[in-house]
């Protein structure tokens, strides 16, 4: 898959970048802050969507970018993002791959920021690779641990919040010998005894019971009467009070309020689509006229090329030889006077010669004389003609002008009517400016109006009519005077409620804080004496026989206590007993009474039963993490088998470093990479010089890249990746770009180093690589 195109219309102050073409090797070329980090940082989020938050300061710009990217698939099918979607939902590739193998940001070219994160992602790949299980064993192994409530060092039970299972178990064993001991003392002071002459005292009071009963039914009888009554009332208005729950003045304010709020936004609503009908005719009105500027600008356009490409120079030209001819017009008749003496004097000389051949003199003098008279002539010819070559090339740059409309006789007015001219050109520039930014402004307001304004409105108006909409379906009420009037009913009903929960309150008092945990309560007292309706219809309260069955039943009372206070140091051991039991037992829900020598047996048997069952569980539980650590060593294991001699990762290694190093590996155990030199010597990653660590993680990014892809062919996005080489370790790198590129991948490399825009200068020259103009800041 490789991506053929991209746009980024606008990302934070990045300039809008156009369509781009992409080739197998591209070179996104400027200097610092010219926008190739954003642009990278908008890349990916339109390929990883809401998944480009895996990678560190990628939110610089806080909205998402608007933009495409066209992608190419390994059936030449064509995909575009973000409209078809995110790259990891289109191919599988996830997040932590795209972060740590195809992009490369910040020229960091390590594939994690912690060793931990960098084992974690060899292990992820390896999984996904070879079908390991390495999460489902841990989860396994976890699950094994929370069954035996262990601690994750399986040293001992675990000690979490409520459950403190350690201290329980120790508890347990030890609250076991306490019984023991407690149980021997027991047996020794003849506790059973003690017991059954207690018990002996019961069918005494019993009796007595009996005779008190009758006078406690006459008394229940009336209460029961009362409070029947008072609880149907209350069970009548709270009847009521449910029906009307709904009605409450929270939402009467809501309803109130929305009402009002949707009044406001419906007129605002129609007062924005006014302002929208009157934005768009003035943003239509001023379209129209920046067109008809934009066209009469294009031709001025021309006339100004034209100028600046012809006129202009022409007369530059005809300037400095009209300088330079004046000057020599001051000379004419000092060429022409040089002419007519030098001639005589030649003519002079001829005839002297003709009189006497032989004389020297005259030879001599005729030469001279020969020579001046050609030379002054030849000035003065010379001069002639460039004065006829300035007529011709004046009335030609006359006739060029014309043609543009500046017209002039002289150079001066000619010039005048280009400086004009000018003027006009930057009035007529500056006035379609203004018209841009015009329509930029009146669009801006439109799209503002319609986009944000109006469905923000509507939004409004939808929320305002769902809330009274979800009131009036809840409370069944249409108006909002009747769904007051349903208010006050509910409020006459609670102080119903509320009086008669007093005359209940002092009928039996009450069990919880609220009401609502009362009613189960007095609902079971008018229960439970509802038997009583129609007992002791004939018995009569006598005060003085009840007091005399009352002052019998104390003085057995008061025997029993004399026997009780001879055991009752035991009581406090049972009851020391229970409470460390049920302690031991807090999980459960039910109570554990130790009250007597046969409660105390059973406690024992249940405390070593909880403590048996917790070993065994324990040991199982160890046993079964024992076997899965076994399978997981075993699979650790195979992470290694990303790297080795024979690995992708080790011959790239190779080749980058020119067979400097020759092996690459990774140590499960350690979750360390070494790396293998010529020599034999073996290194760790971390101690590599900056230039080789780098060549090192490309060479892992390169082999990584091919088994996330199944020997498919993939794109790199790189950010300067190689800051830390020097030239020769970068020539190298670059080249294995080179060759990785022409076997099928695509790399797209951001740099702003001059070293490797050399390095590709005749790749760019032949084409075999695209050169491509960072966007700039705007």
């Amino acid at each position: 898959m490789k991506i053929e195109e991209f746009s980024l219309r606008w990302y934070g102050p990045l300039k809008d970048t156009g369509r781009i073409s992409l080739g197998n090797f591209s070179l996104i070329f400027g200097n610092n802050e010219e926008g190739k980090t954003l642009a990278i940082d908008a890349l990916t989020k339109i390929l990883l969507g809401k998944n480009a938050r895996i990678f560190k300061r990628i939110d610089r710009v806080g909205k998402e970018p608007d933009g495409f990217v066209i992608l190419r698939d390994h059936e030449n099918k064509k995909i575009k993002l973000p409209e078809k979607g995110n790259l990891t939902d289109l191919t599988g590739i996830n997040p932590a791959d795209a972060r740590n193998i195809f992009i490369i940001r910040d020229s960091d070219l390590s594939i994690a920021q912690e060793a931990s994160e960098e084992s974690e992602h060899l292990r992820n790949i390896t999984d996904r690779l070879t079908g390991m299980k390495t999460e489902e064993i841990e989860a396994i192994k976890d699950s094994l641990l929370e069954r035996g409530k262990l601690e994750p060092t399986r040293k001992g039970f675990r000690n979490i919040r409520e459950e403190k299972l350690r201290d329980r178990m120790d508890e347990a064993e030890n609250l076991i010998s306490t019984i023991e001991k407690l149980g021997k003392r027991m047996k020794e002071e003849n506790f059973d005894k003690l017991e059954n002459r207690l018990s002996g005292f019961s069918g005494e009071i019993k009796n007595i019971n009996q005779k008190l009963n009758q006078y406690e039914m006459a008394e229940n009888r009336e209460r029961y009467e009362k409070g029947f009554k008072a609880l149907s009332t209350l069970k009548a208005a709270m009847k009521r009070i449910e029906e009307l729950k709904v009605f409450n003045e929270e939402d009467e304010e809501v309803w109130r309020t929305y009402k009002q709020v949707l009044k406001a936004e419906k007129e605002r609503k129609k007062k924005l689509n006014k302002e929208l009908l009157t934005v768009k005719n003035k943003l239509e009105t001023k379209t129209n006229e920046y067109r008809e500027e934009n066209r009469e600008f294009e031709v001025l356009s021309k006339t100004e090329e034209k100028i600046y490409d012809q006129i202009k120079p022409d007369m530059k030209n005809y300037e400095m030889r009209a300088g330079d001819l004046e000057k020599k017009r001051g000379q004419r008749g000092l060429f022409l006077k040089g002419f007519g003496v030098s001639a005589l004097f030649f003519l002079a000389s001829l005839a002297g010669l003709i009189i006497n051949p032989a004389e020297l003199l005259f030879q001599v003098f005729s030469i001279l004389f020969l020579v001046m008279t050609f030379g002054f002539g030849l000035k003065w010819y010379l001069l002639n003609r460039e004065e006829s070559w300035m007529r011709g090339m004046w009335e030609r740059i006359k006739m060029d002008a014309s043609k543009l409309n500046l017209r002039g006789e002289s150079p001066t007015e000619v010039l005048s009517g280009i400086k004009k001219f000018e003027d006009e050109y930057e009035a007529k520039s500056k006035k379609l400016e203004d018209l841009a930014g015009d329509v930029k402004s009146l669009s801006n307001q439109v799209r503002k109006i319609a986009e944000q304004d109006i469905p923000e409105s509507e939004r409004k108006i939808r929320d305002a009519e769902e809330k009274i909409e979800e009131i009036k379906s809840r409370s069944k009420t249409g108006d909002l005077t009747a769904y007051r009037e349903k208010i006050k009913e509910l409020r006459d009903e609670e102080k119903s409620r509320d009086t008669q929960g007093e005359v209940l309150t002092t009928l039996f008092g009450g069990e919880g804080e609220n009401l609502s945990e009362n009613i189960s309560y007095w609902e079971a007292e008018v229960k439970r004496l509802e038997e009583y309706k129609e007992k002791a219809v004939q018995v009569e309260h006598n005060e003085k026989e009840e007091d005399k069955l009352r002052s019998q039943k104390e003085k057995i009372l008061s025997d029993k206590e004399a026997i009780e206070n001879k055991i009752q140091y035991f009581r406090e051991d049972l009851k020391e007993v229970e409470r460390r039991a049920n302690n031991v037992f807090v999980t459960e829900s039910d109570f554990l009474h130790c009250e007597t020598s046969v409660d105390l047996e059973a406690v024992k048997r249940k405390l070593e039963e909880f403590r048996d069952v917790n070993e065994k569980t324990r040991e199982n539980v160890l046993a079964a993490i024992d076997i899965f650590d076994e399978i997981e060593n075993e699979e650790e294991q195979k992470v290694s088998s990303l790297f080795g001699k024979d690995s992708s990762i080790s011959k790239y290694f190779k080749e980058i470093t020119s067979g400097y190093y020759t092996e690459v590996n990774f140590v499960p155990e350690e979750r360390k990479i070494y790396v293998r030199k010529r020599n034999g010597e073996v290194l760790e990653a971390e101690k590599l010089s900056g230039g080789a660590y780098d060549q090192l993680y490309l060479s892992i990014r390169l082999g990584l890249g091919e088994k996330v892809l199944l020997g498919k062919k993939g794109f790199f996005i790189m950010d300067d990746p190689f800051v830390k080489a020097d030239k020769k370790r970068l020539k190298q790198q670059i080249k294995v770009l080179k060759e990785i590129c022409s076997s099928g991948w695509q790399v797209l490399y951001f740099t702003a180093k001059d070293e490797v825009k050399d390095l590709l200068e005749e790749d760019m020259k032949s084409q075999t690589v695209s050169y491509i103009k960072a966007p700039g800041l705007q």
